[in-house]
């Protein structure tokens, strides 16, 4: 008898090791599913004006605000993560502490790309060669949602903080708020008042700022629930030595973010050169993979939940059952997501845009979008584990980064020769599976830490 308990408690133990990450990976895959909605669903009501210099221009300011959204996502990455590890920690005096330190920096960041929005401006019109029309259309949208900037910060602190704490279901309520309501607006803005591209803008914008009037309705919420102190001295937020660690691993989040989107620039960018029909064809393709990335970025998100509050608790089983839990799922969702980019590929396509030589190209390149999530989970569920470690192991994503952007560059120059656009979709793949493979190279460094000293068996 004592065998089969142990198997049954040891069972017991592994099932609530899944149910544990389900709960938290859940609600945060369909979160994140919503996000992209913001740019999909500008990229589907543009796709069925008649004038395909619209999806041109959509796919042109996509990159750009994927730069200032993901570039600055460190503050929800950052809160995340120290959140987490307070919350699994016996000391959880800072929880707030750590809040207000994120809404100021999502704040500061917010309020200076407003500022520099011209320059900015100026600098993407000179990035991007494409024509008078285009530009245009990019300046238009763009400088009406460059307004909702502090918003999109300060929501991503809450959203990093909801995360740590465990919240997951807060970050989806939050989600589908905003998407709904842009959908709303950009069929009233776009459809029903003719604001074209200005429309789409604008209805990201107020969007934007309704989705964090209620995050700040959850925080105050929480915070009465939970009985969390909410009280704190200025001297205490404004601490030079916390600043200054958070900073360290911010930056180097930045730098690793950065050159992830400099990948992405680059693909948009050479393919504007290929031309107009090439260009409004990536920006349907696009919404695949970006679909594909946020849904295996909630597993991420999740990994790196249980994975701090397993450092912050310094219990070395709790992380390494997460780090399994969280691949086995990883790899099942992403074998499910092939499997509905396979079914679904030309419905897709059809809902996306409803010109007739934009949905004939894609045909050639379903290949490419059907195998892409199984190609790309892995690196996902390594940037959670490494992320989640702390901010000592943030050099390594970094360096990992560095790599990957040189043999992409590379690879991108051969492949795009031989290939054509083919060439592009191919670099892609090569970024994802390259970045995959030099964080499990430098995996067993990251256990060897645990073991030695920052974990313990507990």
């Amino acid at each position: 008898m004592r065998p089969l308990y142990i198997m049954h408690k040891h069972l017991n133990v592994n099932f609530a090791s899944y149910k544990a990450t389900a709960l938290i990976a859940g609600p945060l895959i369909l979160s994140n599913i919503s996000q992209p909605l913001l740019g999909a669903v500008d990229t589907a009501v543009l796709g069925h004006l008649p004038n395909p210099a619209y999806l041109a221009a959509i796919a042109i300011a996509a990159t750009v605000f994927s730069y200032f959204t993901w570039g600055f996502s460190f503050i929800r990455v950052g809160t995340l993560t120290l959140t987490a590890q307070i919350s699994g920690g016996r000391d959880k005096s800072d929880l707030v502490g750590v809040l207000y330190r994120a809404l100021i920096l999502g704040f500061f960041i917010g309020s200076i790309l407003i500022l520099l929005h011209a320059p900015l401006l100026q600098f993407i019109y000179h990035l991007f060669d494409t024509s008078d029309e285009i530009k245009g259309f990019v300046g238009e949208y763009y400088k009406i949602r460059i307004m909702g900037a502090p918003a999109t910060f300060l929501t991503f602190a809450a959203i990093g903080w909801f995360l740590g704490l465990g919240k997951a279901h807060l970050t989806l309520y939050l989600q589908l708020f905003i998407n709904g309501l842009n959908i709303i607006l950009d069929y009233l803005f776009v459809i029903e008042w003719g604001l074209s591209i200005a429309g789409a803008g604008l209805a990201t914008c107020i969007a934007e700022y309704a989705g964090l009037l209620l995050a700040v309705i959850f925080i105050i919420r929480l915070i009465r629930q939970d009985n969390i102190q909410w009280r704190y001295k200025y001297r205490d937020i404004l601490v030079w030595a916390i600043y200054k660690k958070l900073m360290i691993f911010n930056v180097n989040l930045m730098i690793r973010t950065f050159l992830l989107l400099a990948c992405f620039s680059y693909f948009t960018m050479i393919g504007a050169r290929l031309g107009p029909d090439i260009l409004a064809l990536n920006a349907v393709l696009i919404n695949f993979f970006t679909f594909a990335s946020f849904a295996l970025d909630g597993i991420a998100d999740a990994t790196q939940t249980l994975v701090g509050r397993a450092v912050g608790a310094k219990n070395i089983i709790a992380f390494k059952k997460a780090v399994r839990v969280a691949f086995i799922l990883a790899a099942i969702m992403a074998f499910l997501a092939c499997f509905i980019y396979a079914l679904l590929y030309v419905p897709i396509i059809h809902l996306l845009t409803s010109i007739s030589d934009i949905r004939l190209l894609s045909y050639d390149y379903a290949i490419w979008l059907i195998i892409l999530p199984m190609v790309s989970v892995w690196c996902f569920v390594f940037d959670g584990v490494f992320l989640g470690a702390g901010a000592h192991y943030s050099a390594i994503i970094r360096n990992a980064m560095v790599i990957v952007f040189i043999v992409y560059i590379l690879a991108m120059q051969i492949l795009l020769t031989y290939f054509y656009n083919h060439g592009l979709w191919a670099s892609l793949h090569v970024l994802m599976i390259v970045r995959a493979l030099i964080l499990w190279y430098f995996y067993p460094k990251i256990k060897a830490g645990m073991s030695q000293g920052d974990l313990k068996e507990s």
